[in-house]
């Protein structure tokens, strides 16, 4: 019995070993997870020491540490259970013996070493922190959290239909053509000798995908093709407090008309040879918002009949 004690607390010491020296809060091994975490204990005589020295035992009360082992069937309950954790923490204003349980989503994203990078706050301040980071489209991991995005997602839409195209035409470009995904979440680390980064989600009210909804769901939609794509994660930390100010600002944007998007690939510079020099050239707009000037000419003049006829006729040509 003494011997196989011995052994148990042998495995206990090497798990809590390689936890330290990894820096991270726990391990997964098959179908367990391995926590290392402080609780609270009084595991001593209360009714002896307490009774004759309790102010001694209130400025001595610690938090030994303790391994646990928690199966993840048992923690399947939660709303996230790929890996979920659950942390007993003591609060300021608790009673010895009080706990709050905190319960924290955490995805893991393999990334190479110079695909990662941290930039910190351009002020001086401790947070925010911002990193970014390239994925391979089909690493990026399920059940991250969407309440923190303010539109909902529909895939039918044009811009989703777009995005489908685009993924799906796997020329290499995607991270470069696609906006990306915009993360909040409690913390970020990452790991270059296993080439991953860790994101913990902690309050889902600030904490989840705040932008590129659309491109996070049609990735997990087509996460089983065979794609040589990537997708880029914008992840910040500490803007809890204005959490709203961001969603606002990153989903605020307007879409460039398709009249735009024709000129800037110089479609109708055929029609603007044919009309260059005609009285009414510089009230016809090109592309959006832009100013064209108003000049005036006699209406029904013979000069304006013909040079209204001439572009219908290069309308037709070149559209």
């Amino acid at each position: 019995m003494e011997e196989a004690q011995a052994k148990t607390n042998d495995i206990r010491d090497t798990i809590k070993a390689e936890i330290l020296v990894r820096e991270v809060e726990g391990l997964t091994a098959g179908t367990y997870i391995i926590h290392w975490t402080s609780v609270l204990s009084n595991h001593f005589d209360i009714t002896g020491f307490k009774k004759v020295y309790g102010d001694l035992y209130k400025a001595f009360y610690r938090l030994p540490s303790k391994l646990l082992i928690l199966p993840l069937d048992k923690i399947s309950i939660f709303r996230y259970s790929d890996i979920a954790i659950c942390k007993c923490i003591r609060t300021h204003n608790s009673k010895p013996g009080l706990q709050k349980e905190v319960i924290m989503m955490r995805k893991i994203i393999k990334v190479s070493d110079n695909n990662f990078r941290k930039f910190d706050d351009p002020l001086g301040n401790e947070t925010p922190r911002k990193y970014i980071f390239y994925a391979k489209t089909c690493d990026v991991p399920e059940g991250i959290p969407m309440s923190t995005n303010p539109r909902d997602q529909k895939l039918n839409s044009t811009v989703a239909n777009a995005i489908t195209e685009s993924l799906l035409s796997n020329d290499g470009q995607f991270h470069l053509k696609n906006r990306g995904i915009i993360l909040s979440a409690k913390r970020v680390r990452y790991d270059n000798r296993l080439q991953e980064v860790t994101i913990d989600f902690e309050d889902e009210s600030c904490h989840g995908n705040i932008d590129g909804g659309h491109t996070y769901k049609i990735l997990l939609e087509n996460k089983d093709k065979v794609l040589e794509q990537y997708v880029q994660f914008e992840v910040m930390t500490g803007v809890e407090a204005m959490i709203a100010d961001l969603a606002e600002a990153r989903n605020t944007s307007i879409a460039v008309d398709a009249k735009s998007m024709a000129e800037l690939r110089e479609k109708f510079d055929p029609i603007k040879e044919g009309l260059e020099g005609l009285p009414f050239f510089n009230r016809i707009s090109f592309k959006q918002n832009q100013i064209t000037k108003r000049h005036r000419y006699q209406k029904g003049s013979e000069n304006d009949r013909r040079a209204r006829y001439r572009f219908y006729h290069l309308y037709v040509q070149h559209r």
